[in-house]
């Protein structure tokens, strides 16, 4: 690039920047914002937030300020809050204002022009339309249509650690990816080493980079959008695309059109043509982010807490052995008769919420916020992020909230509480409407995983609630540990054993077609 060129450029940024600091400085300074640090002109706080383990410098933020905090990155508000009352207001009670989704220029332009990926867009029709599929496609489950499935799937987990204890993380992974894939297509990963599976994951993760602001430098300078040809952000971006729609769009013709087209999937729901809404199978990719991230997240956390807190094991053994017994697995049958192996479901969900801040809102109107007496302007298009990270550890709310006490969730007579909210699923209309499926996932391994092993630490466990023991992104993923499985008895491997030889194992079986009125 010449030195007129570079000329040029730099004063294309100083002057966006400019307008940028002007445009900001001018709509905000004749009303009161949320208390926050302090930034320099033109790039506010930008310098100040770090690109990793953004939780813990909110956590800090909101000790300092309150729950109720304020950034300036370059020129976009940014609001922080930490408080559960507060966000309840916010985001559940005025939701109307409070559902926006902040604009990516590579997600929205490149990644998802669609919007695919509703839930990461803006309330408009195409929100509206997965969310209604979903939230019917979810009175199935609660009805108990998916029982086969997750029973299954969570049986073939249970024999996979039986023979392989030190893989248990993989396990995982394979069980959240399988689970969800199945539900979808009616195609299932029984290894985790399918080259399929992999793919998915791959998808996944580079899915994950392109939601946040970091994803390119397009999400901070626009401007630089307008150079033409193939710059690296369009080439990346369609590189995803076109891998994402080879491999779903097999998925969804095989589960539609094709040789599992038989079998009760989402997929059939969305797309066939014997619905009455349309053919919108594009709108199921959703789900093997959202829903593979959230349930591996819940379970390598149940895992750590048996490793950091296992104080509780024994007495949600004790349980599962008077309702059980001995002599047979765990069923949903038996999930109201144990308050206490749902008390500890519950609090994987508030010890790590499996995102430790929620992906950002956005605010649609102009608003103002009450809060510890004062009154505080909230802009709009303002980017409102929730952090369960603080909410959920709230001494006020929960004593010792770092400590793993299912306890906190039953009367003294050992029953459920009855005032349970959590804010692992969001808030509002942004609430993740597959949180049926993802609690059902979690209920079901704790419960197997409780009655047929001890889970213990490894010799060479070694543990920091530091943010370099957490995989480094919005979510609570623990890096991978050591850990034990072993089985409680000899006759306990065997009852599990026996069980998945005797399962119906037939995805016909499993995800059987409705039978029609």
């Amino acid at each position: 690039m010449s030195t007129e060129q570079l000329a040029i450029a730099g004063a294309v940024l100083l002057g966006t920047l400019g307008a940028v600091y002007a445009r900001s400085s001018s709509n905000n300074s004749a009303r009161k914002l949320p208390p926050g640090p302090k930034g320099i002109p033109i790039l506010g706080n930008v310098l100040q937030v770090p690109t990793e383990h953004l939780a813990t410098y909110f956590r800090a933020l909101c000790k300092q300020y309150g729950g109720l905090v304020y950034l300036n990155l370059l020129g976009t508000d940014v609001i922080v809050i930490g408080d559960g009352d507060l966000a309840r207001e916010l985001m559940d009670k005025r939701s109307a204002k409070y559902s926006g989704r902040p604009v990516e220029p590579y997600m929205n332009k490149y990644v998802d022009p669609d919007e695919k990926y509703w839930g990461f867009s803006d309330p408009g029709a195409t929100f509206r339309l997965g969310r209604k599929l979903t939230t019917q496609v979810m009175a199935g489950v609660r009805a108990g249509r998916s029982q086969p499935l997750h029973r299954f799937e969570a049986m073939l987990t249970l024999q996979r650690m039986m023979e392989d204890p030190e893989g248990w993380y993989h396990h995982i992974d394979r069980f959240a990816v399988s689970i969800i894939i199945s539900a979808m297509f009616g195609v299932r990963f029984t290894t985790g080493h399918e080259q399929a599976m992999r793919d998915i994951v791959q998808l996944n993760d580079e899915f994950g980079l392109s939601i946040s602001n970091a994803a390119s430098m397009i999400n901070v300078f626009p401007f630089l959008d307008k150079i033409p040809g193939p710059m690296p952000w369009r080439t990346r971006a369609a590189k995803f695309r076109a891998k994402e729609e080879e491999l779903y769009g097999n998925f969804a013709r095989e589960a539609i059109e094709g040789k599992n087209s038989g079998l009760d999937t989402w997929a059939l729901y969305f797309g066939g043509k014997d619905n009455n809404h349309g053919d919108h199978r594009e709108l199921l990719n959703l789900f093997a982010i959202a829903a593979a991230h959230s349930t591996a997240t819940g379970l390598q956390v149940f895992v750590l807490a048996c490793m950091i807190h296992p104080q509780w094991i024994k007495t949600a053994q004790a349980q599962l052995d008077a309702v059980v017994g001995q002599d047979r697995l765990p069923d949903f049958s038996d999930r109201d008769k144990m308050p206490y192996v749902e008390a500890v479901c519950r609090e994987v969900l508030r010890w790590r919420p499996a995102a430790r801040f929620a992906i950002p809102h956005k605010t649609t109107e102009e608003d103002i916020v009450e809060y510890n007496g004062e009154e505080y302007y909230i802009p709009k298009g303002a980017t409102i992020i929730g952090v369960p990270w603080i909410i959920e550890h709230d001494p006020q709310v929960y004593p010792d909230p770092d400590t793993f006490k299912p306890e906190r969730w039953l009367t003294p007579d050992g029953k459920l509480k009855g005032d349970y909210s959590t804010t692992a699923f969001g808030w509002g209309r942004r609430t993740c409407p597959g949180s049926p499926f993802a609690e059902r996932s979690l209920w079901m391994n704790v419960a197997m995983w409780l009655w047929t092993f001890n889970i213990k630490r490894a010799p060479d466990f070694h543990y920091t609630s530091e943010d370099s023991a957490f995989i480094p992104d919005f979510g609570t993923a623990p890096k991978q540990f050591p850990a034990i499985f072993e089985p409680r008895s000899p006759h306990h491997e065997k009852v599990a054993k026996r069980e998945w030889e005797a399962l119906d194992k037939d995805l016909a079986s499993i995800l059987p077609m409705a039978k029609a009125a």
